[in-house]
């Protein structure tokens, strides 16, 4: 006997037109579970205002034109969406659970990084008054929705220990690697090439906030170019800000650090597809889409032990916690200096990201979807 079709609303509160990881995890979503064979009908609702309308707001009204849209929208424009299970795809906008039919929402929840921040087990500047208050909000849409997909066991356990969430409502779902970045790993340099090629380089992935670590990067990268003086470090993402500049100076590595300003997705191919390894040492990850990315082109990965990663990355990275900058230093060097290390690590990497099939991750979201239509 066939099961029945189910109908399940995809709702987006990333403005439009805003290329981060939000809008590709709804782009991932949608065609993975188009790809199940017309067991779920899918429709995505974006609930925010657009990036160009945002921008029009004065700055300190943003935040609160940004939420106050996106409640209006749930309010009138999602009671004409009648669907079998509502997906929110952003558990910092948990508050819109709160407004969806009960006993029929998911929400995905990646990281508690403004949460922790409040507790001050997390560094950066903790949210203001008007933070705290969408904070509070989403974490108790949390623990009304029907079930919690959380990205990792790290922000799984975060959830039960930090909000309070029931660890029996909620469930691991890995984002899986999509198939633009499968298609695009074809035809790979192989890694001695990689490695003793002119200008070769270290690559990190990432913006400013306090978790990517970009300083910690930088000051590692200083060890390795004591060892290594050909090798030179590129961070892919919004430039460098006054104090990372200030940095590299002081380490005397200017022209040896290269800032790649956001890169589109054919540039961040070509960045995994020619670094001799990507360094990541975060403070802090719900999930990591780097490191996996990194192994599907190639691409030895030497990353911090912290949040998601240690799991997402498993033994096919080489791994320390974030404050020992000596060790993860030594780890690319090892990488570097060693041939058959560097190939081990790009034989385990294409092992792990068997595990982030986009097929994986939708048949794990149609049982969780069905447990909660049902």
């Amino acid at each position: 006997m066939s099961k029945r079709q189910l109908f399940v609303c995809l709702i987006e509160t990333a403005p439009a037109g805003h290329h981060g990881s939000m809008a590709r995890y709804a782009e991932l979503l949608e065609s993975a579970l188009n790809d199940t064979a017309g067991e779920v009908r899918v429709k995505r609702v974006n609930l925010a205002l657009s990036q160009h309308a945002l921008s029009r707001v004065p700055a300190r009204f943003r935040m609160w034109a940004h939420h106050g849209w996106i409640m209006l929208g749930a309010l009138f424009r999602l009671r004409r969406t009648k669907a079998d299970v509502y997906h929110l795809l952003d558990g910092s906008h948990g508050y819109v659970a709160r407004f969806l039919p009960a006993g029929r929402t998911v929400v995905t929840a990646h990281d508690i990084i403004p949460l922790l921040q409040m507790r001050r087990l997390l560094g950066g500047d903790p949210p203001g008054r008007g933070g705290r208050v969408v904070v509070n909000a989403g974490i108790r849409g949390l623990q009304c929705s029907s079930m919690v997909v959380c990205d990792s066991t790290s922000t799984l356990n975060d959830l039960c220990t930090h909000a309070g969430i029931r660890a029996e409502k909620m469930s691991v779902v890995f984002p899986a690697l999509s198939d633009e970045v499968t298609a695009s790993a074809k035809a790979l340099p192989d890694w001695h090439e990689r490695r003793y090629r002119e200008g070769a380089y270290i690559l990190h992935l990432g913006h400013n906030g306090f978790y990517k670590n970009r300083a910690g990067t930088v000051r590692i990268f200083s060890m390795i170019y004591a060892a290594e003086p050909a090798m030179r470090l590129k961070l892919a993402g919004p430039p460098l800000d006054a104090g990372l500049t200030m940095l590299v100076e002081e380490l005397g590595l200017s022209g040896r650090v290269e800032c790649i300003p956001n890169p589109e997705d054919g540039e961040v191919a070509d960045l995994y597809r020619h670094a001799a390894l990507l360094l990541f040492p975060s403070v802090y990850e719900g999930f990591g889409w780097p490191p996996l990315e990194a192994m599907a082109f190639g691409c030895p990965v030497v990353c911090s032990s912290e949040g998601s990663l240690s799991e997402v990355a498993a033994d096919a990275a080489l791994t320390a916690v974030v404050e020992d900058e000596r060790e993860l230093a030594d780890h690319c060097l090892n990488i570097l200096q060693n041939d058959a290390v560097a190939e081990e690590m790009v034989g385990r990497g294409f092992k792990r990201i068997r595990h982030f099939h986009p097929q994986q991750m939708a048949e794990k979201l149609i049982e969780i979807y069905r447990k909660v239509g049902s």
